[in-house]
């Protein structure tokens, strides 16, 4: 199976209660997502119980998504996954076969600061070929216009293990606009394997590490490092 996983941060000022009850009331996604315009099936008892499934469709009712919900630990963990074709039309057809996951997770980094970090990590297999349509609902569902982010990958260390097969580690620095006079700047690495299939080299797998987080504005900047941030996740909110 090939792995990629992608994150995303934002800050909030509201209580890690307040956001966690908004963020995971699937029928709020079609206020801020703008690839979710459809939610369908969703339990009418909230909030929402391990075992409960919905449905996650685009602007046009397409790119179909079956959720189920795995993980729900107010205020703290927040998890569910679909799993055969993902991103299919009415008809059940197109999409990618795989499993999607998505992962919120609130911590308090800060007194009165409420993170929100959205992991999406996709498991497809090698070789499958991601539709152009399931990129643009990526593109769309990743981030905000107004959050300008400038991301960097440099210094990479590659190893061939085989004749097909590879790994690398690239060191990795970014900055995003979370909100007006909230920024954050982030250091880590992304490690890597690729496989060669018909010639091509392909990412089989992508895991980001961080080393540190900033969040900073013109006059103050508060470090979290990643030891920090683990330690917040395991303490009661």
């Amino acid at each position: 199976m090939g792995i990629v996983t992608t994150s995303s941060e934002t800050a909030f000022t509201q209580s890690p209660e307040e956001v966690y009850d908004f963020v995971t009331n699937p029928a709020n996604w079609t206020k801020t997502y703008p690839g979710s315009a459809h939610i369908e099936g969703l339990p009418t008892e909230l909030p929402l119980k391990v075992g409960d499934t919905w449905t996650e469709a685009g602007s046009a009712g397409d790119r179909i998504f079956t959720w189920h919900l795995a993980i729900a630990m107010r205020p703290r963990m927040f998890v569910f996954n679909s799993v055969g074709r993902l991103g299919h039309d009415r008809a059940g057809n197109g999409g990618m076969e795989g499993r999607m996951t998505i992962q919120y997770h609130f911590t308090r980094p800060g007194q009165d600061v409420t993170l929100f970090t959205r992991t999406m990590t996709i498991e497809a297999y090698k070789g499958t070929p991601m539709p152009d349509e399931f990129v643009a609902f990526l593109r769309k569902t990743l981030g905000k216009p107004s959050q300008v982010t400038a991301h960097q990958v440099h210094a990479p260390e590659l190893e061939l293990t085989s004749d097909t097969t590879a790994r690398g580690v690239w060191a990795l620095e970014d900055v995003v606009r979370m909100a007006p006079g909230v920024n954050m700047r982030g250091y880590g690495h992304y490690h890597e394997t690729y496989v060669k299939l018909d010639g091509q080299w392909k990412i089989e797998s992508s895991k980001l590490t961080r080393l540190r987080v900033d969040f900073f504005n013109g006059l103050v900047a508060v470090y979290v490092s990643d030891r920090v941030n683990r330690l917040l996740k395991r303490l009661p909110v």
